[in-house]
């Protein structure tokens, strides 16, 4: 008996770039299953999704009433998957920078840990389409997860693999960022709970299509919760035992 796999995608005004998403999803490996998440896009993303759904019975749709951010969709998502009786978790953004070609690469590369962990800090041409300002941010903020969380992977990538057989859902529901935060502040319960993380390397490309979802407000609670996770360490009296970083490649 195959394990069940069901891949995580929270939408968000994507409709130019989602029908060509779906289609390599559906190429490249139609038996997974694919949970929609979209917080009611203006452009109406999710009626797109709901014609696919319609079609194949491995698509999955969840309407949220509005925009509650990234962060609460991943945790819903990967909710879903503990109530579906799901036994792994693959995260992925909407945007076409993480390839569905690499999900099955990721997925047997995950199979000796729980958590796998997409990395665009191995290879230092990961990144090198990506405009200076995002580039930057992208950089400082891995900077900042591993300065005051001592956070030696990539804490704030979205394309991760959970084997969510091996992980207590209260872990997740720990975490009290519903944006971008949440990546980070949930590998950072990951790692104090002991859980063993890998990192593999992935190549980022520009976004393609649409412009990027984070605002000024992300970066602010972003940094605001990791103000709060470094009080706690510090007010905790202890120091974390990460697991030793192991680094897969092709």
């Amino acid at each position: 008996m195959n394990k069940k796999i069901i891949v995580v995608i929270p939408t968000y005004n994507e409709i130019e770039n989602i029908e060509t998403l779906i289609t390599q999803l559906i190429k490249n490996n139609d038996s997974y299953d694919y949970l929609f998440l979209d917080d009611n896009s203006p452009d109406k993303t999710y009626q797109v999704i709901e014609g696919y759904k319609k079609k194949y019975q491995n698509i999955h749709l969840i309407v949220r009433s509005k925009k509650l951010g990234i962060g609460s969709a991943h945790l819903d998502g990967i909710l879903w998957a503990y109530k579906n009786n799901y036994e792994t978790v693959v995260t992925m953004d909407s945007d076409l920078t993480h390839s569905p070609k690499i999900i099955e690469s990721f997925i047997k590369s995950s199979t000796e840990c729980d958590i796998l962990v997409g990395s665009r800090f191995i290879n230092k041409k990961s990144l090198q389409d990506w405009s200076k300002h995002r580039f930057f941010l992208t950089h400082l903020g891995h900077f900042l997860t591993k300065f005051f969380l001592s956070l030696p992977y990539d804490a704030t990538g979205g394309f991760r693999v959970y084997n969510i057989k091996n992980i207590n859902k209260n872990v997740f529901t720990l975490t009290k960022s519903k944006g971008y935060a949440f990546l980070f502040e949930s590998l950072y319960y990951l790692y104090s709970t002991k859980y063993l993380i890998y990192e593999k390397e992935i190549m980022l490309p520009k976004r393609a299509y649409g412009n990027s979802k984070m605002k000024f407000n992300d970066i602010f609670h972003s940094l605001k919760m990791l103000g709060v996770l470094y009080i706690k360490n510090i007010l905790s009296n202890k120091k974390n035992k990460f697991n030793k970083k192991i680094i897969l490649n092709e």
